[in-house]
Protein backbone atom coordinates (compact mmCIF):
# COMPACT_ATOMS: atom_id res chain seq x y z
CA UNK A 1 0.00 0.00 0.00
CA UNK A 2 1.09 3.48 -1.02
CA UNK A 3 1.74 5.83 2.12
CA UNK A 4 0.50 9.71 1.28
CA UNK A 5 0.95 11.16 5.13
CA UNK A 6 3.82 11.96 6.38
CA UNK A 7 4.14 13.16 10.02
CA UNK A 8 7.80 15.14 11.43
CA UNK A 9 8.23 15.13 14.39
CA UNK A 10 10.75 17.05 16.09
CA UNK A 11 11.67 15.59 19.80
CA UNK A 12 12.71 17.74 23.04
CA UNK A 13 12.80 16.57 26.66
CA UNK A 14 9.31 18.20 27.28
CA UNK A 15 7.12 18.41 24.51
CA UNK A 16 6.88 17.45 20.10
CA UNK A 17 6.25 19.38 17.01
CA UNK A 18 4.64 17.98 14.62
CA UNK A 19 3.80 18.86 11.26
CA UNK A 20 1.66 16.82 8.90
CA UNK A 21 2.13 16.49 5.29
CA UNK A 22 -0.04 14.76 2.48
CA UNK A 23 1.40 15.04 -1.23
CA UNK A 24 3.65 17.92 -0.59
CA UNK A 25 1.33 20.07 1.52
CA UNK A 26 0.85 20.74 5.01
CA UNK A 27 -2.48 19.59 6.11
CA UNK A 28 -1.60 20.22 10.17
CA UNK A 29 0.76 21.13 13.14
CA UNK A 30 0.55 21.12 16.57
CA UNK A 31 2.40 20.83 19.79
CA UNK A 32 2.02 18.50 22.50
CA UNK A 33 3.92 17.45 25.82
CA UNK A 34 6.06 14.57 25.67
CA UNK A 35 3.99 12.12 27.87
CA UNK A 36 2.10 9.01 26.44
CA UNK A 37 -1.61 10.15 27.96
CA UNK A 38 -0.80 13.52 26.03
CA UNK A 39 0.45 12.07 22.50
CA UNK A 40 -2.12 9.15 22.85
CA UNK A 41 -4.50 12.24 23.01
CA UNK A 42 -3.38 14.70 20.57
CA UNK A 43 -2.54 11.84 17.58
CA UNK A 44 -6.05 10.63 18.09
CA UNK A 45 -7.52 13.48 17.88
CA UNK A 46 -5.90 15.03 14.66
CA UNK A 47 -6.24 11.29 12.99
CA UNK A 48 -9.89 11.72 13.59
CA UNK A 49 -9.98 15.33 12.67
CA UNK A 50 -8.08 14.97 9.60
CA UNK A 51 -10.10 11.78 8.33
CA UNK A 52 -6.79 9.60 8.36
CA UNK A 53 -5.79 6.44 9.31
CA UNK A 54 -2.90 4.59 10.82
CA UNK A 55 -2.06 2.71 7.61
CA UNK A 56 -1.76 5.79 5.57
CA UNK A 57 1.12 7.10 7.74
CA UNK A 58 4.66 7.35 7.74
CA UNK A 59 6.23 8.81 11.31
CA UNK A 60 9.54 10.17 11.47
CA UNK A 61 11.72 11.86 14.24
CA UNK A 62 15.55 12.33 14.85
CA UNK A 63 17.55 9.88 17.01
CA UNK A 64 17.25 12.29 20.44
CA UNK A 65 18.29 9.38 23.15
CA UNK A 66 16.13 8.65 25.69
CA UNK A 67 13.54 11.56 24.91
CA UNK A 68 12.18 9.47 22.01
CA UNK A 69 11.45 6.50 23.77
CA UNK A 70 7.73 6.94 24.83
CA UNK A 71 6.92 8.31 21.56
CA UNK A 72 8.27 5.06 19.50
CA UNK A 73 6.71 2.35 22.65
CA UNK A 74 3.71 3.87 21.76
CA UNK A 75 3.76 3.46 17.81
CA UNK A 76 5.59 0.80 17.72
CA UNK A 77 2.64 -1.17 19.98
CA UNK A 78 0.34 0.13 16.98
CA UNK A 79 2.75 -1.27 14.40
CA UNK A 80 3.31 2.00 12.31
CA UNK A 81 5.80 2.86 10.11
CA UNK A 82 8.40 4.65 12.13
CA UNK A 83 11.96 6.04 11.12
CA UNK A 84 14.22 7.40 13.59
CA UNK A 85 17.16 9.00 11.12
CA UNK A 86 20.67 10.24 12.35
CA UNK A 87 20.26 13.80 12.78
CA UNK A 88 23.68 14.35 11.13
CA UNK A 89 22.35 12.41 7.97
CA UNK A 90 19.30 15.24 8.25
CA UNK A 91 21.59 18.07 8.59
CA UNK A 92 23.62 16.72 5.57
CA UNK A 93 20.55 16.35 3.49
CA UNK A 94 18.86 19.68 3.74
CA UNK A 95 21.61 21.60 1.60
CA UNK A 96 22.01 25.38 2.15
CA UNK A 97 19.40 26.12 4.94
CA UNK A 98 18.70 28.85 6.54
CA UNK A 99 16.84 29.87 9.93
CA UNK A 100 16.11 27.14 12.66
CA UNK A 101 13.29 26.17 15.17
CA UNK A 102 11.10 23.72 16.26
CA UNK A 103 8.68 24.36 13.46
CA UNK A 104 10.59 24.46 10.89
CA UNK A 105 12.90 21.60 11.86
CA UNK A 106 9.05 19.57 12.34
CA UNK A 107 8.93 20.38 8.59
CA UNK A 108 11.79 19.70 7.38
CA UNK A 109 11.76 16.04 8.86
CA UNK A 110 8.32 15.57 7.25
CA UNK A 111 9.51 16.68 3.63
CA UNK A 112 13.13 14.32 4.66
CA UNK A 113 11.10 11.33 4.95
CA UNK A 114 8.26 11.73 1.92
CA UNK A 115 11.80 12.05 -0.46
CA UNK A 116 14.04 9.70 1.44
CA UNK A 117 11.60 6.52 3.05
CA UNK A 118 12.12 4.06 0.28
CA UNK A 119 15.67 4.32 1.20
CA UNK A 120 15.85 4.15 4.53
CA UNK A 121 15.46 1.07 6.91
CA UNK A 122 12.17 1.19 9.27
CA UNK A 123 12.44 1.02 13.18
CA UNK A 124 12.10 -1.91 14.64
CA UNK A 125 11.72 -1.59 18.37
CA UNK A 126 14.32 -3.90 20.15
CA UNK A 127 13.38 -6.26 23.19
CA UNK A 128 13.19 -5.40 26.70
CA UNK A 129 16.75 -7.06 27.58
CA UNK A 130 18.61 -5.16 24.89
CA UNK A 131 17.02 -1.56 25.55
CA UNK A 132 18.59 -2.38 29.41
CA UNK A 133 21.99 -3.46 27.72
CA UNK A 134 21.75 -0.07 26.02
CA UNK A 135 21.06 1.62 28.82
CA UNK A 136 23.66 0.08 31.29
CA UNK A 137 26.05 1.19 28.89
CA UNK A 138 25.76 4.90 28.71
CA UNK A 139 25.76 4.56 32.37
CA UNK A 140 29.53 2.76 32.22
CA UNK A 141 31.06 4.74 29.57
CA UNK A 142 29.42 8.02 32.14
CA UNK A 143 31.29 7.01 34.96
CA UNK A 144 34.24 5.74 32.83
CA UNK A 145 34.45 9.34 31.87
CA UNK A 146 34.22 10.72 35.04
CA UNK A 147 37.08 8.42 36.22
CA UNK A 148 39.02 9.64 33.36
CA UNK A 149 38.23 13.45 34.23
CA UNK A 150 39.38 12.78 38.02
CA UNK A 151 42.74 11.12 37.33
CA UNK A 152 43.68 13.59 34.25
CA UNK A 153 42.77 16.60 36.97
CA UNK A 154 44.83 14.52 39.56
CA UNK A 155 47.72 13.90 37.58
CA UNK A 156 47.87 17.52 36.13
CA UNK A 157 47.84 18.83 40.27
CA UNK A 158 51.05 16.42 41.05
CA UNK A 159 53.03 17.92 38.10
CA UNK A 160 52.56 22.01 39.01
CA UNK A 161 50.23 22.10 41.80
CA UNK A 162 50.72 22.79 45.29
CA UNK A 163 51.60 19.35 47.33
CA UNK A 164 49.13 20.84 50.28
CA UNK A 165 46.26 21.13 47.82
CA UNK A 166 47.22 18.26 46.26
CA UNK A 167 47.19 15.87 49.13
CA UNK A 168 43.64 17.96 50.17
CA UNK A 169 42.28 16.88 46.78
CA UNK A 170 43.74 12.99 47.02
CA UNK A 171 41.98 12.55 49.97
CA UNK A 172 38.89 13.93 49.03
CA UNK A 173 38.82 12.27 45.91
CA UNK A 174 39.70 8.68 47.33
CA UNK A 175 36.27 8.09 48.24
CA UNK A 176 34.33 9.43 45.17
CA UNK A 177 37.04 7.30 43.10
CA UNK A 178 35.68 4.44 44.86
CA UNK A 179 32.17 5.14 44.58
CA UNK A 180 32.71 5.09 41.04
CA UNK A 181 34.52 2.16 40.80
CA UNK A 182 31.54 0.63 42.42
CA UNK A 183 29.23 1.91 40.35
CA UNK A 184 30.76 0.34 37.84
CA UNK A 185 31.25 -3.32 39.15
CA UNK A 186 27.24 -3.17 40.05
CA UNK A 187 26.60 -2.24 35.98
CA UNK A 188 28.92 -4.87 35.01
CA UNK A 189 27.07 -7.36 37.47
CA UNK A 190 23.93 -6.72 35.75
CA UNK A 191 24.62 -6.68 32.13
CA UNK A 192 26.09 -9.96 33.48
CA UNK A 193 23.21 -10.71 34.65
CA UNK A 194 20.68 -9.83 31.62
CA UNK A 195 23.10 -11.69 29.26
CA UNK A 196 23.16 -14.94 30.87
CA UNK A 197 19.22 -14.59 31.79
CA UNK A 198 18.98 -14.66 27.83
CA UNK A 199 19.47 -17.69 26.11
CA UNK A 200 20.12 -16.00 22.97
CA UNK A 201 22.25 -13.21 23.70
CA UNK A 202 24.40 -15.39 25.76
CA UNK A 203 24.96 -17.61 22.80
CA UNK A 204 25.84 -14.93 20.34
CA UNK A 205 28.35 -13.48 23.33
CA UNK A 206 29.28 -16.70 23.75
CA UNK A 207 30.46 -17.39 19.98
CA UNK A 208 32.15 -13.66 19.52
CA UNK A 209 34.20 -13.79 22.48
CA UNK A 210 36.16 -16.78 20.76
CA UNK A 211 37.08 -14.71 18.36
CA UNK A 212 40.88 -13.26 19.95
CA UNK A 213 40.67 -10.01 21.13
CA UNK A 214 37.46 -10.11 21.74
CA UNK A 215 36.58 -9.51 25.58
CA UNK A 216 33.53 -8.73 27.68
CA UNK A 217 33.40 -5.19 27.40
CA UNK A 218 33.77 -5.41 23.23
CA UNK A 219 31.32 -8.18 22.93
CA UNK A 220 28.12 -5.96 25.16
CA UNK A 221 29.40 -2.90 22.80
CA UNK A 222 28.93 -5.14 19.79
CA UNK A 223 25.54 -6.27 20.90
CA UNK A 224 24.72 -3.01 21.41
CA UNK A 225 25.84 -1.66 18.42
CA UNK A 226 23.59 -4.39 16.14
CA UNK A 227 20.86 -4.87 18.52
CA UNK A 228 21.98 -8.24 19.18
CA UNK A 229 23.13 -9.16 15.45
CA UNK A 230 19.36 -8.48 13.40
CA UNK A 231 21.13 -5.11 11.58
CA UNK A 232 24.96 -4.02 10.55
CA UNK A 233 25.18 -8.17 10.12
CA UNK A 234 27.03 -7.71 6.77
CA UNK A 235 30.85 -7.30 7.55
CA UNK A 236 32.05 -3.82 5.40
CA UNK A 237 28.77 -2.03 7.29
CA UNK A 238 29.65 -2.96 10.69
CA UNK A 239 32.87 -1.84 9.92
CA UNK A 240 32.02 1.04 8.81
CA UNK A 241 29.53 2.08 11.71
CA UNK A 242 32.80 1.32 13.63
CA UNK A 243 34.91 3.74 11.65
CA UNK A 244 37.58 1.34 10.81
CA UNK A 245 36.94 1.09 6.97
CA UNK A 246 39.23 2.86 4.86
CA UNK A 247 38.05 5.17 1.77
CA UNK A 248 39.70 6.39 -0.95
CA UNK A 249 40.33 10.18 -1.34
CA UNK A 250 40.70 11.45 -4.55
CA UNK A 251 39.32 14.41 -7.19
CA UNK A 252 40.28 14.14 -11.03
CA UNK A 253 43.89 14.51 -11.26
CA UNK A 254 44.89 16.94 -8.52
CA UNK A 255 43.92 14.97 -5.45
CA UNK A 256 45.40 11.61 -4.86
CA UNK A 257 45.36 11.13 -1.15
CA UNK A 258 45.68 8.28 0.92
CA UNK A 259 42.61 5.78 1.93
CA UNK A 260 41.68 7.12 5.32
CA UNK A 261 38.72 6.03 7.44
CA UNK A 262 35.82 8.31 8.31
CA UNK A 263 35.21 10.44 11.01
CA UNK A 264 30.88 9.38 10.78
CA UNK A 265 31.69 6.53 13.52
CA UNK A 266 30.65 4.94 16.62
CA UNK A 267 33.28 6.77 18.66
CA UNK A 268 33.12 4.38 21.52
CA UNK A 269 32.64 1.35 19.65
CA UNK A 270 35.62 2.50 17.93
CA UNK A 271 38.08 3.14 20.61
CA UNK A 272 37.11 -0.49 22.39
CA UNK A 273 38.07 -2.06 18.92
CA UNK A 274 41.52 -0.27 19.32
CA UNK A 275 41.69 -1.70 22.63
CA UNK A 276 40.93 -5.06 21.91
CA UNK A 277 43.44 -4.73 18.76
CA UNK A 278 46.30 -3.00 21.08
CA UNK A 279 45.61 -6.32 23.26
CA UNK A 280 45.71 -8.51 20.55
CA UNK A 281 49.29 -7.72 19.54
CA UNK A 282 50.46 -8.42 23.03
CA UNK A 283 49.25 -11.89 22.45
CA UNK A 284 50.55 -15.20 20.37
CA UNK A 285 48.51 -16.00 17.45
CA UNK A 286 48.07 -15.10 14.00
CA UNK A 287 47.54 -11.20 14.59
CA UNK A 288 50.23 -10.59 16.53
CA UNK A 289 51.99 -12.24 13.96
CA UNK A 290 50.56 -10.23 11.16
CA UNK A 291 51.56 -6.95 13.91
CA UNK A 292 55.00 -7.78 13.79
CA UNK A 293 55.33 -8.33 9.94
CA UNK A 294 53.64 -5.77 8.53
CA UNK A 295 55.73 -3.72 10.61
CA UNK A 296 59.10 -4.77 9.99
CA UNK A 297 58.24 -4.32 6.83
CA UNK A 298 57.98 -0.38 7.86
CA UNK A 299 53.99 -0.19 7.81
CA UNK A 300 52.60 2.58 9.86
CA UNK A 301 51.58 1.47 13.21
CA UNK A 302 48.43 2.92 13.46
CA UNK A 303 47.51 1.67 9.95
CA UNK A 304 48.68 -2.22 11.22
CA UNK A 305 46.48 -1.39 14.19
CA UNK A 306 43.62 -0.43 11.98
CA UNK A 307 44.01 -3.24 10.07
CA UNK A 308 43.25 -5.10 12.69
CA UNK A 309 40.59 -3.66 14.08
CA UNK A 310 38.76 -4.01 10.84
CA UNK A 311 40.24 -7.83 10.92
CA UNK A 312 37.84 -8.36 14.41
CA UNK A 313 35.10 -7.62 12.85
CA UNK A 314 34.95 -9.69 9.48
CA UNK A 315 35.98 -12.26 12.25
CA UNK A 316 32.73 -11.36 14.43
CA UNK A 317 30.24 -11.49 11.66
CA UNK A 318 32.07 -14.75 10.23
CA UNK A 319 31.19 -16.68 13.15
CA UNK A 320 27.51 -14.98 13.58
CA UNK A 321 27.05 -15.81 9.52
CA UNK A 322 28.51 -19.35 10.70
CA UNK A 323 26.65 -19.78 13.78
CA UNK A 324 29.88 -21.47 15.22
CA UNK A 325 32.59 -20.43 17.25
CA UNK A 326 36.10 -18.85 15.87
CA UNK A 327 38.99 -21.29 14.51
CA UNK A 328 41.76 -20.25 11.68
CA UNK A 329 39.90 -21.68 9.41
CA UNK A 330 36.57 -20.03 9.07
CA UNK A 331 35.99 -18.76 6.09
CA UNK A 332 35.33 -15.02 6.10
CA UNK A 333 33.33 -12.71 4.49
Amino acid sequence: MVKQVYWGIDMSKDSLDVKIEKEGVEIAEFKVQNRLSKIIMAFSFHMARLGLSWEDCVFCMESTGVYTSILLRYLCQNSQEVYVVNPFHLKRSMGLARGKSDKIDARRIARFIAKNHHELNRYEQPCEDMVALKALQTKRKQYIKQLRQISTSTLQQKQFGHKQTVALFLKAEKPLVKAIKSAIKQVDQETTRIISSNAHLKAICKRISSVPGVGPVLSVALLVATRGFTRLRDAKQLGCYAGVVPFEHSSGTSIRGRHRVSPMADKYLKTILHMAAMRVTRLEGELRNYYLRKVAQGKNKMLVLNAIRNKIVLRVCAVIKAQKNYSPSLVLS
